[in-house]
């Protein structure tokens, strides 16, 4: 789980940091930040929407352990991890095209 932590807040600190480059407005929560990067066009709607549900988990990881199941926690590192790498590689294509 450490690790989905740091891919995580290293998914939210790029967001973020767009955010304030771009202008695009004030993030109200984390899962907001996700969402002003996609009415921005930064991304596909769909990986957004993924990312956006890993750091849910992540949130609900550290706020409330408790409620987190270990199967959900298993499918977010089998399958989900991923999209937290063609995020990174998606803002990376587009710094790249200008």
């Amino acid at each position: 789980m450490f690790h989905v932590q740091r891919a995580r807040q290293a998914a939210l600190s790029v967001a973020r940091h767009l955010i304030w480059r771009e202008h695009l407005g004030i993030a109200q929560s984390n899962a907001h930040v996700f969402d002003l990067l996609g009415g921005a066009g930064w991304c596909e709607l769909e990986l957004l929407d993924s990312v956006k549900g890993l750091v849910e988990l992540s949130d609900t990881a550290v706020r409330k352990p408790r409620v987190l199941q270990i199967s959900m926690l298993i499918s977010a590192i089998t399958h989900e991890a991923g999209k937290l790498q063609a995020f990174a590689c998606a803002v990376l294509r587009r710094e790249r095209s200008g």
